[in-house]
């Protein structure tokens, strides 16, 4: 509407409607070209720094060991109950792998000998991330998704932030904008 209005003042342009429509087409043709490199070059700079970050926390990572000062030891065993409180789940601390929220359920996924077991419990995350709130090993990393530290093996940096690659997991868990700066802050204390 500009460039219009700047040709009718200047009396390079008529204005009515076919040749509004031509200043728009005309207008967003050449409007592309900047506004594209711009997201370019902002998704590139995002990138370079996420990955740098995330290998930096890779390093810190391999040499921290989680929980062990302040827990006792990783045979803990957590008892996670429904709202309800008549369906629970036992586990030992070391063998929770992650806690994920699914509408008004939360999915436990730990470690067995037979391999990865998943148990559905009626409850909201807020609820379990209360009853582990004294575990310093398990973070809160996504609206819908609680990590055992113990059992990241690595974490991924991309333009649009970091995610948490598990131990025996295949799909890699992402880490929100929000809790990005306490997952750093996490690794860096000793």
């Amino acid at each position: 509407l500009g460039n219009l209005f700047y040709g009718y003042i200047g009396r390079y342009l008529k204005i009515d409607l076919s040749m509004f429509i031509r200043v728009q087409i005309v207008t967003i043709m050449i409007g592309i070209f900047p506004v594209t490199f711009i997201v370019l070059m902002k998704q590139i700079r995002l990138l370079k720094k996420n990955v740098n970050k995330a290998e930096e926390l890779n390093k810190t990572l391999k040499s921290r060991d989680f929980g062990s000062k302040s827990e006792k030891s990783l045979e803990q065993l957590l008892s996670l109950s429904s709202e309800s409180g008549r369906d629970i789940i036992q586990i030992q601390l070391g063998d929770l792998i992650f806690v994920k929220s699914v509408e008004n359920y939360v999915e436990i996924y730990w470690v067995t000998a037979q391999g990865i077991q998943k148990g559905l419990l009626r409850s909201s995350l807020r609820r379990i991330e209360e009853d582990l709130n004294s575990y310093s090993s398990v973070f809160r990393c996504h609206r819908t998704y609680l990590v055992n530290m113990k059992n990241i093996s690595r974490i991924i940096g991309n333009s649009q932030g970091y995610r948490l690659v598990l131990r025996d997991i295949e799909d890699s868990i992402p880490v929100s904008r929000s809790y990005s700066k306490e997952i750093i802050a996490l690794l860096a204390k000793s």
